[in-house]
């Protein structure tokens, strides 16, 4: 496995626990009527929306 697939890899699971802790911040916002809990769920979700972009430039520049 090169480096490229590595990291690829990495960036794959940082988008899915940052989308993982997106939607518990949301349920536990919504529960507990934390507008601070929803607020950071918000900036999770950007995190994961940015790095998706990121992915999604590695992975078009090829192998």
């Amino acid at each position: 496995m090169d480096h490229s697939h590595r990291v690829k890899g990495m960036m794959l699971f940082s988008i899915a626990l940052n989308i993982i802790i997106t939607l518990a911040e949301i349920v536990e916002g919504l529960l507990s009527g934390s507008l601070a809990l929803l607020r950071d769920s918000v900036h999770n979700f950007s995190d994961s929306m940015s790095l998706l972009v990121s992915y999604l430039a590695i992975s078009a520049r090829g192998p």
